[in-house]
């Protein structure tokens, strides 16, 4: 199969497709750069964020050498002692996916049940606002210059036109700025340079193109995939390798990477 390409006003973008493992991965670092302290509330200079679904809570370790950091005991008034407990962060009801800003201040946390995103400062380990999106998301990327989220919601609806697109939050403002209309929009991936936002659709077998530096915002869709749901950018942006999911996504080709 030929490697599809495209060419709108920059660079041609080449791309390229293969099996991904998917994971939802539920543990993020918050150690060290700009907003995070030496001394945080856990008292952990290098840790982890862990999301308890159950609970709504980040817990935290301490990643130098995988303990959780406990509050400091205490003595009632009976002179008893009360043990410490582990260190958490109150975000909501319910927790999944986390997504840390590229300046290592910041982690949005998801909570599936109100479809709302909290942000949480990693200097003070404590909720600083949040934002609700239209409809419901399994993920999200920060910009590399931290100012905005891109978020693909499959039901987001629009009217006039078939449900599904990409939402934007800028996060200074913790709002919904700007939506682009792409039906079923599953999953993003975005290039090093902040230019490119590549959106991948349910049953679908093209990739649509998003060029943020136009003045007007236009997918633009690029077929001739199967069933592709990832890329990973080279350091350059100009090579987009994608990963086409193939059987396992309801396709006859095999899995490829083009």
């Amino acid at each position: 199969m030929p490697n599809p390409s495209v060419s709108s006003g920059n660079p041609t973008k080449r791309f390229a497709a293969s099996v991904p493992a998917l994971f939802a991965v539920l543990m993020l670092a918050a150690c060290g750069g700009s907003g995070a302290p030496t001394t945080p509330t856990s008292q952990a200079k290098n840790r982890a964020f862990i999301s308890n679904a159950f609970a709504g809570v980040l817990q935290i370790v301490d990643s130098q050498n995988d303990t959780t950091p406990m509050t400091a005991q205490t003595t009632n008034s009976a002179g008893q002692l009360v043990p410490g407990q582990p260190v958490t962060i109150t975000v909501s009801t319910h927790v999944t996916f986390e997504v840390e800003s590229p300046d290592h201040a910041t982690t949005m946390v998801y909570d599936p049940n109100t479809n709302v995103f909290w942000f949480v400062d990693n200097a003070t380990e404590a909720t600083t606002g949040n934002v609700g999106l239209a409809s419901a998301t399994s993920m999200a990327v920060f910009s590399p210059d931290n100012s905005k989220v891109y978020v693909p919601e499959p039901n987001k609806s629009f009217s006039g036109l078939r449900s599904g697109g990409v939402e934007v939050i800028t996060r200074s403002s913790a709002s919904v700025t700007a939506a682009y209309n792409i039906p079923s929009a599953r999953y993003v991936a975005l290039s090093p340079n902040g230019d490119v936002l590549l959106v991948f659709a349910d049953n679908s077998d093209s990739v649509f193109l998003l060029d943020l530096t136009a003045s007007t915002v236009t997918p633009v869709e690029i077929p001739g995939f199967a069933r592709p749901i990832n890329a990973f950018f080279s350091s350059d942006s100009n090579t987009a390798y994608v990963l086409n999911c193939g059987p396992e996504c309801g396709y006859s080709n095999p899995a490829s990477v083009f």
